[in-house]
């Protein structure tokens, strides 16, 4: 008596058998794509953003008292400084700040404002601030790209900091 196969049921010749080469071979092709996909993800990291936001976090760490008793003289003086940033249509930025105290407009400042982006120090930009009279200062930075900027204005008479100030701006 002969046995019939199914029709459903695949021959024993035309079945395919998993043999230890095929396992070896979808082994490395697995391990190979791991590493293959690492090594990008490690180059990308290495190349972009690199993780320090100060260049010695151990000075400006005992820096910081002074930053304080810097930020209470400043508060003492009680200054009112206005900055207001405006795209122009070349796409440069125009800064014009105004510095006041209780009697009246700060003159004779050195005044600074820097556009720092809050992920990568690589990109900021940094201005002087024209004294053109009254305590009114002006500066102009090149076509900085849309996004969240912090706009820091400093200003200081002779090497002291009289004035610091930092605010988040989003620029279209």
């Amino acid at each position: 008596m002969s046995r019939s196969i199914p029709a459903n049921e695949p021959t024993p010749d035309s079945s395919f058998r998993l043999t230890g080469r095929h396992v070896l071979i979808i082994f490395l092709a697995f391990f190979g794509v791991v590493f293959a996909v690492n090594g990008v993800m490690m180059r990308a990291a290495l190349t972009t953003f690199s993780g320090l936001e100060a260049e010695n976090p151990y000075k400006e760490g005992l820096a910081f008292n002074r930053r304080l008793a810097d930020s209470r003289a400043q508060a003492l003086r009680a200054w009112s400084v206005d900055a207001t940033v405006a795209r122009a249509d070349n796409g440069q930025v125009a800064v014009a700040v105004a510095a006041r105290d209780a009697s009246g407009g700060l003159g004779g400042l050195t005044g600074i404002v820097r556009f720092e982006w809050p992920a990568d120090r690589r990109r900021d930009h940094v201005a002087a601030l024209a004294d053109i009279g009254g305590g009114q200062y002006r500066g102009t930075v090149e076509a900085l790209p849309a996004g969240q900027w912090d706009v820091v204005v400093e200003f200081r008479r002779d090497d002291t900091v009289m004035f610091f100030s930092r605010t988040r701006k989003i620029l279209r």
